[in-house]
């Protein structure tokens, strides 16, 4: 326990005040808890999420800032610290359909879930196999605090964490996993815990994930940077709403998109769309050369258009002596997509 705090019954119904609490905990107490999952409700005014922990064989519930690993090294900064209806980690291939406005492009990515609720429901005779992203819907698929690591995408991965460590731009983090769907075999197809799109281990409960950050993008990595499980994108509820209404209607209004999400040298990987209907290759870059955003070498990196990738220049600019070499910038369009 960080501090003395209270706790509810874990069957409490209706709203939580700080008079309706059955325990005030001490601080330093040690607690065990049930399941990592956690939701949020709002307390005297205030909104905080709640975990299930027990005491005395009891099962109750409290604010998750009440807790922390008993024994770790280190906790996160409070930058990681995901925030209510403020900034939402995606999954990197969700930018693939805000793209394209195609709602198939979240095939590849969530192939497991569409193919596991239509063999369900179509064995229980609801829904049609097409209907798939009527119930889907895209919400935070990372979520971070000092007790608990959420992941995945239209379904999550729950863990408790045991210990932080603090590395170069990110943390080893020590995790375990309470589910009751351990025993994959026996659950099978039934189980939406298979429908998660990353793959992390199921042969055991504890290991270690590496967070890497790199501006608005985040990889996580078992146990080393050798095995990547996904990258996430810090995004804002305009693109996760936009994104939604791909989900749903096939359709979208990307005027209102003012933030994409860039890596720190400037990188992304799926850009802003363009006005392709007048592109016209003009030339061929003779080597991997760096697009960016503007005409100094200072500026971010767009992207690396490699060898040979046709584009067409579209504004000539002062010229500027590079490594002896005088000659103007030049304003292009790539035949991938991206401008600088």
């Amino acid at each position: 326990m960080v501090n003395d705090a209270p706790i509810w019954n874990f069957d409490h119904t209706g709203v939580m005040t700080n008079d309706n609490h059955v325990l005030i905990l001490k601080e330093g107490s040690i607690v065990s808890g049930i399941g990592a999952g956690n939701f949020e409700t709002v307390i005297e005014g205030n909104t905080y999420l709640i975990n299930t922990i027990i005491v005395n064989n009891q099962r109750y519930r409290i604010q998750t800032e009440m807790i922390l690993p008993a024994n770790s090294d280190d906790f996160f900064n409070d930058t990681w610290i995901s925030e209510f209806n403020k900034s939402f980690w995606i999954l990197n291939g969700y930018l693939k359909a805000l793209i394209s406005i195609n709602r198939e492009s979240f095939n590849s990515i969530e192939e497991k879930y569409i193919n596991g609720f239509s063999t369900l429901n179509r064995a229980l005779g609801k829904f049609s196999e097409g209907e798939w992203y009527n119930l889907a819907m895209i919400q935070k698929c990372l979520e971070i605090n000092n007790v608990t690591i959420h992941a995945g995408g239209f379904i999550k991965r729950d863990f408790w964490i045991t210990n932080i460590l603090n590395i170069n731009n990110g943390y080893r983090v020590t995790v375990y996993d309470p589910s009751d769907s351990f025993g994959l075999n026996i659950r099978g197809i039934n189980d939406s815990y298979l429908w998660n799109p990353i793959l992390f281990p199921n042969n055991r409960r504890s290991y270690d994930l590496l967070l890497v950050l790199d501006n608005d993008y985040l990889d996580m990595y078992l146990e080393s940077q050798d095995k990547r499980l996904a990258t996430f994108v810090k995004v804002d509820k305009v693109i996760v709403d936009v994104l939604n209404n791909i989900l749903k209607n096939n359709n979208a209004d990307l005027s209102k998109i003012s933030f994409w999400p860039r890596r720190a040298d400037g990188t992304m990987d799926y850009p802003p769309p363009i006005d392709m209907s007048s592109y016209r290759p003009t030339h061929r870059v003779t080597d991997n050369l760096r697009l960016r955003d503007s005409a100094n070498t200072t500026s971010l990196i767009v992207t690396t258009l490699p060898k040979n990738t046709e584009v067409q220049v579209i504004e000539t600019g002062a010229n500027t002596t590079i490594n002896n070499i005088t000659a103007p910038w030049v304003k292009v369009i790539s035949s991938t997509g991206f401008t600088g």
